[in-house]
């Protein structure tokens, strides 16, 4: 990626100054530490975007007990229980999305993932936010 600036960083510390038409995010969400941490990471894709918000690979809070079910696999309950402690995963109800929508002013389009072989996709879903 020629004359590219890669740069590592808290997605808190989003410099919003600099815009861009589209402004992504893929595989991260899941990993923030609380709700109210996300709403400040949307709100500033929002700001630094002049067209699009892209938000991808979300976990479906309505499929919550689908994923720890399928992560725990055979194991014991207690077994999985220590083996996964402060590795817990943040997962979104979609009208949390919606009601960010709404605040903006905001287009939404939310879909289900359906990519095979990818054997997160049913318990993810995607948001494009529409300025």
């Amino acid at each position: 990626m020629k004359n590219s600036d890669f740069q590592h960083k808290l997605a808190s510390e989003i410099d919003t100054d600099l815009k861009y038409d589209i402004v992504t995010s893929h595989s991260v969400f899941h990993y923030f530490e609380s709700l109210e941490y996300a709403y400040e990471v949307v709100k500033k894709m929002i700001l630094k975007s002049n067209k699009i918000v892209g938000i991808f690979d979300i976990n479906d809070k309505f499929k919550e007990s689908l994923y720890h079910k399928i992560r725990m696999g055979k194991m014991e309950h207690k077994y999985y229980v220590n083996k996964y402690k402060d590795l817990d995963h943040q997962f979104y109800e979609k009208n949390w999305f919606e009601n960010i929508a709404k605040k903006y002013n905001l287009k939404i389009n939310i879909y289900d993932q359906t990519f095979k072989n990818y054997s997160n996709s049913p318990l993810r879903f995607n948001v494009i936010l529409f300025k």
